[in-house]
């Protein structure tokens, strides 16, 4: 048995130019006492073996008492259903005291030979008022398995009366390979109001399964089910509880081990939902598991695959200004208007606060189309094993080599054609009939990976994207292919040198003004000094160039970048960071005009001719979990006034 007692206080100060502040406490006392042998007369029998729990407390939380940070279960208040904050009782609008008394007790053996009850008393006044009843059974009576659990609270939740009740019970039969069962459940939440006939719910349906499953020791394990759930809401008065519609569920899962390296997983599901006075939604649902570990553990692979079927929406796009700096979006007037148009946004391609002054926010509408979807995601894992390093010939020159490929897509698509909805691959952006297309391939070969002197890696990447919106689509695709060359030049020394060739495209079907192929060439080689490990030097020097070849009024646009950077790092484990950094570049560009739409996504921000950026990072630990961040930055475009912006962040962590 264990007696104990917790005891907190809080201060919260909402002005800190006031002398006055919250201050407040809570209290917890009870006991828990855990397998404690029954009384010689209760011990034989049917009682023989079982061990008896108990638990009683009773907690007090002072009306303004503020915790830092969440202490109870997510689902605490919802289940005395209450909408107080979990944060504490000075978190909602009005403080309130809170008194909670627990008892529970309860016997058990095993695993399927237990019993317990609980009960709780809350008093929240004007909030919650009520009891809460919650009670847990297994016995197994030969080879029928019964487990049971239920849930019930009688409540006065301010001007409401709460009536909520939530239950399961299974049963099974253990006595072959195959097992049998039936699973009842419920949840019957009914509030109604105590002076009117209003009534509300949050939560009404009850629930038959069927299903055969495996035995838990099988090296197989599958399982069907078949469900009909019932489920009841509010009536358009909101006087009595009407039939909301209801639902068949068809299910199938498999997973087995395939030898000692590889898992497989299978899961299909079949669901026909009949909401009355709405259209009868039948949805198909497929997932693929399959991880493997070759060669000892030279090759993995990792494969993900989900067809389903389902409705997708259509959405509108608006931008909405943030503080400077926390933005992903500008905004510039390009016709002069004064009107913040939605083809006046662009996305911001620097750091700086003045340009990331919005956030592209996507609105729901009331349009849906029936969809079909599939998912893939594909990772695999390649190196040579340790011992072909010393083994000479080809097979040393192959430990050098590891490949690390990974693909993901998320395709809707609205093509009849069965081949069509399975294929993730398959993707063309002048179909009409594709909705909505996101694909990540990315492909990296290593050359001495782990060798501190001297690696190479090549990069080949795409990034694919159709979102739809109720104007239209819009296509988003970024090729990129990269080499990186490293060498350790001395002690302290260290070189790279990286060039990429990168193609990103931009395709509306209602901005036809935005469109664009930018096709990009980069060089830059570096040098980085560290004569200690707490001091880094680094030295860049970057040519750029980005030209347009997609025809039109912008055709052949041209910006080429030559910058020259020099950043060093101060960093102490644990302490602080300190990061400076100044850029010079030099812009060239050819093209109509320097302000058109494509210009201004060739350009980053920057002006023709000379280009001046700084930025200064400090980063602190004060404590165990609080972080504070100064940052500044500085920039000076061609023709254009000196731009200081500053920021400061301070981060508790928990």
């Amino acid at each position: 048995t264990t007696v104990f007692v917790d005891a907190a206080r809080s201060r919260l100060d909402r002005n800190r130019f006031s002398p006055v502040s919250d201050q407040a406490g809570a209290l917890r006392v009870g006991y828990v006492m855990q397998n404690r042998r029954l009384p010689a007369a209760l011990a034989a029998g049917a009682l023989r073996g079982y061990r008896l729990r108990s638990n009683l407390d009773y907690e007090y939380t002072a009306p303004r008492f503020a915790p830092i940070d969440r202490y109870r279960d997510i689902e605490f208040d919802r289940n005395w259903s209450s909408v107080s904050g979990a944060l504490g009782t000075a978190a909602g609008p009005v403080p309130r005291e809170d008194n909670i008394f627990n008892f529970g007790v309860g016997m058990v053996r095993d695993a399927t030979h237990a019993v317990s009850y609980r009960l709780s008393r809350r008093f929240r006044p004007g909030e919650v008022n009520g009891v809460q009843h919650w009670l847990d059974a297994a016995q197994q009576v030969g080879r029928v398995e019964l487990r049971g659990s239920l849930f019930v609270l009688n409540s006065a939740a301010g001007r409401f009366q709460s009536d909520w009740a939530r239950g399961e019970a299974t049963g099974r039969y253990v006595g072959g390979r195959v097992v049998p069962g039936y699973a009842y459940r419920f949840d019957k939440n009914r509030v109604s109001s105590a002076t009117t006939d209003t009534i509300r719910s949050a939560n009404y349906f009850d629930e038959h399964n069927v299903f055969l499953q495996s035995r838990d020791s099988a090296r197989t394990q599958f399982r069907l089910d078949y469900s009909y759930r019932r489920d009841q809401t509010p009536n358009a008065e909101q006087n009595a509880l009407r039939q909301r519609g209801t639902a068949q569920t068809w299910q199938g899962t498999v997973a087995s081990r395939l030898g000692k390296t590889q898992d497989l997983r299978l899961l299909a599901t079949y669901r026909d939902l009949d909401s009355l006075g709405r259209a009868r939604d039948r949805t198909v649902l497929g997932q693929v598991f399959y991880n493997a570990t070759l060669l000892d553990n030279q090759v993995r692979s990792e494969l993900a695959y989900s067809v389903a079927t389902g409705r997708e929406l259509k959405r509108d796009y608006s931008f909405l200004a943030v503080p400077a700096g926390q933005g992903t979006h500008y905004f510039t007037d390009v016709n002069g208007n004064g009107l913040q148009e939605k083809d006046e946004f662009f996305e911001a391609q620097t750091p700086d606060a003045q340009f990331r002054t919005f956030i592209k926010v996507y609105l729901p509408t009331a349009d849906y189309i029936t969809a079909f979807t599939n998912r893939l995601s594909y990772r695999l894992t390649t190196s040579a094993p340790r011992g072909w390093r010393e083994a000479g010939g080809w097979r040393a020159a192959a430990s050098r080599f590891a490949t690390l490929s990974s693909i993901t897509v998320d395709r809707r698509t609205t093509d009849p054609s069965v081949l069509a909805r399975l294929n993730p691959l398959r993707y063309d952006k002048e179909d009409s009939q594709l909705l909505a297309f996101n694909q990540l391939m990315r492909n990296t070969l290593y050359f001495n990976r782990s060798n501190p002197i001297f690696g190479a890696e090549l990069t080949v990447q795409q990034t694919q994207q159709k979102t739809l919106l109720a104007q239209g689509s819009d296509l988003r695709n970024l090729s990129t292919q990269s080499l990186l060359v490293r060498r350790t030049l001395a002690t302290s020394f260290t070189g790279r040198l990286t060039g990429t060739r990168d193609i990103r495209e931009a395709a509306s079907t209602y901005l036809t003004n935005r469109n664009y192929r930018l096709v990009g060439y980069t060089v830059q080689p570096e040098i980085s000094y560290q004569p200690t490990p707490a001091l880094r030097l680094t030295g860049t020097y970057l040519h750029t160039t980005k030209q347009n070849v997609l025809e039109g009024a912008d055709f052949r646009t041209q910006g080429t970048f030559d910058e020259l950077g020099l950043e060093t790092r101060l960093s102490q484990v644990s302490k602080r960071t300190v990061t400076a950094a100044t850029r010079y570049t030099q812009v060239a560009f050819t093209g109509p005009s320097p302000n058109s739409l494509v210009a201004l996504e060739i350009l980053n921000a920057l002006r023709k001719g000379s280009n001046f950026t700084w930025t200064l990072n400090m980063e602190q630990r004060l404590s165990n979990g609080l972080n504070i961040t100064v940052a500044y930055d500085g920039r000076k475009a061609n023709g254009q006034n000196t731009v200081h912006t500053g920021r400061m962040q301070v981060a508790v962590l928990f």
